[in-house]
């Protein structure tokens, strides 16, 4: 028995919950996961959910998100805190979760820091392909500006996770990249497909926005180190700058708790800064999503590319946006195993009981003499 599986059964033995840290035993075939924390689907801490009653059941809460490597295929798998429904329902199981991942490559020129259209954030760095992932259209794999690169179609797995695979072929050395998923809500209505957020919450729509900036994701996975307030703060002058993870090196770290030291600022481990990569190059506005191939994928035939990161209004009256194009939520508890301390006390401790057996049984032997 090794140091973390020794550990890991002191860890089940006493009950202990630990957040921000993966488990071997139960992902053993991840390249990378991460756990997060629960109860954070407010977005930067005081969003509210939409009051309609198809949104009772609704979660948006990730707490888990990993990645695998099967057949030639990259397998993403995010899991929620709660019941995965499918109220609408949609094509492919879920009615509430609109799933948007985003990839950079720290070596690649060129992509873009404006997220897709109805996110309404930037990234903290260029990415060059993003992955859509909803009830209703299935997976989406773009590049930056939008061109699409292949499609999918995802499951739910078990009650609480949803499935999707891309080809490693589209997506290149997902180790050498660096990632964030967000979880945003399902409007087939909305700017993007993306349920909005205003200053209050109503049949159809988050409630917390303070000014016309406020980000449209309702949870994510913060590198370590920072915390999601941080990772979707923005003001009235400016939009979110939304931080990467390391595939590789922030693995197991969520939500602030790093288990490598590495910075939250989106600087990648091997030292390529974020910052670095010019975020000028792609202004919020600027970079226009209606390249991007989500046209006609609106439950009433409503075309994307016509509304702009920010300049797309969520015009659509709450009660003109149907339920099937719902919100919700994902996750996927696969983790990786992470050391504890207490190894050193367990071995002292069987130390310790084999010395006073000895002593018992010299005792008893010292007796039988006299």
């Amino acid at each position: 028995m090794d140091r973390r599986q020794y550990l890991s059964g002191l860890v089940a033995a006493s009950g202990l919950a630990v957040t921000g840290v993966s488990t071997v035993s139960a992902q053993s075939d991840a390249i990378a996961s991460w756990d997060d924390a629960t109860d954070d689907a407010n977005g930067p801490g005081n969003y509210t959910r939409p009051t309609g009653d198809s949104y009772s059941d609704a979660t948006w809460d990730i707490s888990s998100f990993s990645i695998h490597s099967a057949d030639g295929e990259y397998q993403f798998k995010l899991t929620v805190d709660g019941t995965i429904s499918n109220s609408f329902p949609l094509e492919n199981g879920f009615s509430h979760q609109h799933i948007q991942v985003y990839l950079r490559d720290p070596s690649a020129s060129g992509g873009a820091s404006a997220a897709r259209e109805g996110v309404n954030a930037n990234l903290a760095a260029n990415y060059q392909i993003r992955i859509l992932v909803d009830g209703q259209n299935g997976v989406r794999v773009q590049d930056a500006e939008g061109s699409e690169l292949a499609t999918g179609t995802p499951s739910v797995e078990g009650d609480s996770t949803i499935v999707f695979s891309v080809s490693q072929d589209t997506i290149g050395d997902i180790e050498a990249m660096e990632i964030v998923p967000l979880m945003l809500g399902f409007d087939g209505f909305g700017p993007g497909q993306v349920r909005t957020v205003e200053s209050e919450a109503s049949q159809h729509k988050f409630g917390g926005a303070e000014n016309e900036n406020a980000p449209n994701v309702i949870d994510l996975i913060a590198p370590g180190g920072t915390n999601q307030s941080d990772a979707l703060a923005y003001s009235s002058d400016s939009k979110a700058s939304i931080p990467f993870l390391a595939v590789t090196d922030d693995s197991s770290s969520g939500d602030g708790s790093s288990d490598d030291g590495s910075s939250d600022d989106g600087s990648s481990d091997d030292g390529s800064s974020d910052d670095g990569s010019s975020d000028d190059g792609s202004s919020d506005d600027g970079s226009s999503d209606d390249g991007s191939s989500d046209d006609g994928s609106s439950d009433d035939g409503s075309s994307d590319d016509g509304s702009s990161d920010d300049e797309s209004s969520d015009d659509s009256s709450d009660d003109g946006s149907s339920d099937n194009g719902g919100s919700g939520e994902d996750d996927s508890s696969d983790e990786e195993d992470s050391g504890l301390p207490g190894f050193g006390l367990g071995v002292g401790l069987v130390g310790a009981a084999g010395g006073a057996l000895a002593a018992r049984h010299r005792g008893e032997s010292d007796s039988d003499e006299a």
